[in-house]
């Protein structure tokens, strides 16, 4: 429960003095503006500084370029991380697709279900599907049973 400090009167109503609300909120303009004018002259001073002390200049100057070139560096090295997993990704997804391959037997019996669907035009390049028995074939060759899959 609120008291008052000075007569610990329970539940008390406290009552605003204007004359102390105004001297806070100058005090606390003046605490901004000193600290700002503070900021303002370092700022000076330090760029007075650098026009005078070459060394100095150019010790400023090599932290600007490390700064910039760090993160450049960084910026690049997220890339490439970016890029080598999508590289990974579509290593993985080619494997994937490179497991099963169908032999000259396999498509031409897809054709002839095909055909036997009444389905006349193919799906993938809408040429005309040709009867199984003068099916041409498969434009990739079969593999061997020692091949490896890359």
């Amino acid at each position: 429960t609120k008291q008052c400090p000075l007569c610990r009167t329970q539940e008390y109503r406290k009552r605003l003095i204007e004359d102390g609300l105004e001297a806070g909120k100058q005090i606390s303009a003046r605490r901004i503006q000193s600290v700002w004018r503070g900021f303002r002259a370092r700022k000076a001073f330090f760029h007075l500084l650098l026009e005078q002390d070459p060394a100095m200049r150019r010790q400023y100057h090599y932290g600007i370029v490390k700064s910039v070139s760090d993160r450049y560096l960084r910026a690049t090295e997220a890339n490439a991380r970016h890029l080598d997993s999508f590289f990974d990704q579509l290593d993985k997804a080619r494997a994937v697709a490179r497991l099963h391959h169908f032999t000259a037997q396999d498509w031409q019996e897809a054709q002839r279900r095909a055909v036997a669907r009444g389905i006349q035009d193919c799906p993938i390049c809408m040429q005309p599907l040709l009867p199984s028995e003068t099916a041409l074939p498969p434009l990739r060759p079969e593999k061997e049973p020692g091949d490896k899959v890359v």
